[in-house]
Parts: C-alpha cells; structure tokens; sequence
C-alpha cells in the first residue's frame, strides 16, 4: 500500500550586522526549524567576522 502522508516545514530566521568601525564586521544570527510530522523544533545559531585588511584583502571566518 501507499503511504500519502503529508507534513509542513517552517524555516525562519533573524541575523544582525554589526560594524564597530571601518575594519571589523560582526554578523549574529538564528536559524530555527520546524517539522509539524514529529512536532521537531530546532535553533542553531550562527556567528561571522570579517575584519579588512586593505580594499582588495579581507580575512573572514564564520560558524554555523
């Protein structure tokens, strides 16, 4: 037999940009997941820097 079930997934999610001077910038941000079959909540946060070393170079690191 067929199985015809049917769910919902929701993704929403926030991010702030932080930029403390010309050099530095901070991205903060929240991924959240919702599966309506197992009734699954997840958060999973997520980080980025980025600092400017000149105008053609840039160092960058990010999580999440």
């Amino acid at each position: 037999r067929e199985n015809k079930r049917t769910t919902t997934r929701l993704q929403p999610f926030a991010q702030y940009r932080l930029r403390p001077n010309d050099n530095f910038t901070f991205n903060f941000g929240l991924h959240s997941s919702y599966l309506a079959l197992s009734n699954e909540i997840t958060l999973e946060p997520r980080f980025g820097m980025a600092y400017e070393l000149s105008k053609k170079d840039r160092i960058s690191f990010g999580y999440g």
